[in-house]
């Protein structure tokens, strides 16, 4: 089975939240899923990764907010 091309993150309310694109980390993912939710999912980890962490639509992934 192929792997997807991409992922669409919406939030509860149906907005798009993040546009995943091509190599899509599993980390990732889970941090635009955590986003998305306005931390309402998630531990106190992936918090901690979103301060360190911020989407670079760039790349379409998650990188360094230094």
């Amino acid at each position: 089975m192929p792997m997807p091309r991409g992922y669409v993150v919406l939030t509860p309310e149906g907005r798009i939240s993040r546009y995943l694109t091509d190599r899509v980390l599993p980390r990732d993912l889970r941090l635009a899923l955590v986003e998305a939710a306005a931390n309402t999912i998630g531990s106190r980890v992936d918090q901690l990764l979103l301060y360190c962490y911020r989407y670079d639509p760039l790349t379409g992934g998650m990188a360094s907010s230094s």
